[in-house]
């Protein structure tokens, strides 16, 4: 991980890379994300913004690191546990493994401060991404549906031990 950079709070940043990964979702016909939730305004509160950066300066993942959510894991206790959220990557730099870096990233602050596992949820029906998390370690928990002002969504709960 030593030839990337890792920052946090860069969150325009981090909404540049979520809004392409958004858009391209959007333009392959299996959306997402609504590109109108990623605002600063909707999501400046929404966590840690993660940044991963090449050594050339160039952004190219981001994710969102939580200690609480009570949309997804309303039984667990605020500060027991990471959250995982928006994983993106950059479509110049799709498939190359990045995810991985930058997730692993998010464990090592979480084990800094004391956490001892990571959650993270995702589509249900996106099954190479439930593949991707299962295969670099999370667990599969559940699936739970949940109802959004866009209608029924249904996750896979995942989680790791760390």
């Amino acid at each position: 991980m030593d030839k990337y950079i890792f920052t946090k709070g860069e969150i325009e940043e981090s909404l540049s890379i979520m809004r392409e990964a958004a858009q391209w979702l959007i333009d392959k016909g299996c959306p997402l994300w609504n590109l109108d939730d990623i605002t600063f305004e909707r999501m400046k509160d929404d966590g840690e913004f993660i940044v991963m950066w090449d050594k050339n300066g160039k952004s190219i993942a981001t994710l969102l690191l939580n200690f609480e959510d009570r949309f997804f894991w309303s039984d667990i206790q605020a500060y027991t546990s990471g959250f995982i959220h928006k994983v993106a990557i950059r479509r110049e730099y799709a498939g190359k493994g990045l995810a991985k870096n930058i997730i692993d990233y998010a464990i090592q602050e979480c084990r800094q401060i004391g956490i001892k596992s990571i959650r993270l949820d995702c589509d249900s029906q996106r099954k190479s991404l439930c593949n991707f998390y299962e295969s670099i370690g999370f667990i599969f928990k559940e699936v739970k549906i949940l109802r959004t002002r866009r209608g029924e969504f249904s996750a896979a709960l995942y989680e790791m031990n760390i």
